[in-house]
């Protein structure tokens, strides 16, 4: 009966256990099956470019890279750190900065738009699939 009873308790763990992992879909962040999930990300050229082809290129890299981020950041979340230091209650140095870390594979640049003011906008996807691989591997 003793065993009996703790066979039973070993199943029901590994059950309860079961239902624990799996972890985020794509479902969660609101993209169904056949769909895409897609940020938008903004460059500015720098001003010590050579030339303007130079600034042109930085500027779109600049603003792939920031779109690529804006995803990895939806999909993963963001760690924010802050420090605040307060002296006589007036406040001195208040220092707060974000971290995002991951493996984002397979983004697609779907839209790139160079501004009037030399600034360029980015907008990447991922599908489904490649989103589902990504929440799989957290």
């Amino acid at each position: 009966m003793r065993n009996a009873f703790l066979v039973i308790g070993v199943l029901c763990l590994g059950l309860i256990l079961a239902g624990c992992v799996g972890g985020p879909k794509p479902e969660d962040l609101g993209v169904e099956p056949g769909g895409v999930f897609r940020a938008i990300g903004r460059g500015a050229p720098p001003p010590d470019a050579v030339s303007e082809a130079q600034a042109t290129l930085l500027a779109r890299r600049a603003a792939k890279l920031d779109a690529c981020r804006n995803l990895l950041e939806a999909v993963k979340g963001v760690q924010i750190t802050s420090r605040t230091r307060v002296e006589d209650y007036i406040t001195t140095q208040d220092r707060i900065t974000s971290a995002v870390q991951g493996l984002l594979q397979g983004a697609v640049v779907d839209r790139e738009e160079e501004m009037p003011d030399g600034s360029c906008e980015v907008e990447v996807y991922i599908t489904y699939e490649q989103l589902k691989k990504i929440l799989q591997s957290l």
